[in-house]
């Protein structure tokens, strides 16, 4: 079985994220899949709707971080240990954005 699998049913276009084992978590190839399928189903003039679901007991854990990273290897960066927060009375928080 395919990790990303699509079928239309009485006039609904199907996908399945087909990965119970890692919650079905996406893949770089899978999201390259789901942009082609929704492609597929923008075009099809017997497709009215398109559902997303999960196989197994979770919808989508997300981006599978193995998956994602470039040569199949999880990235690892640093994070700030905590967070500083702003009220009207202190200083301005920190901030940081994801690499």
């Amino acid at each position: 079985m395919a990790d990303l699998e699509y079928r239309v049913e009485n006039g609904v276009g199907i996908i399945l994220l087909n990965r119970p084992e890692k919650r079905n978590a996406f893949t770089l190839e899978m999201l390259h899949q789901w942009a082609e399928v929704y492609r597929e189903a923008r075009t099809d003039d017997n497709v009215g709707a398109v559902v997303l679901t999960g196989a197994g007991d979770t919808f989508c854990a997300g981006g599978d971080l193995e998956g994602l990273a470039p040569g199949g290897r999880p990235r690892t960066t640093e994070r700030p240990s905590s967070r500083t927060t702003s009220t009207a009375s202190s200083t301005p928080s920190r901030t940081w954005t994801s690499p």
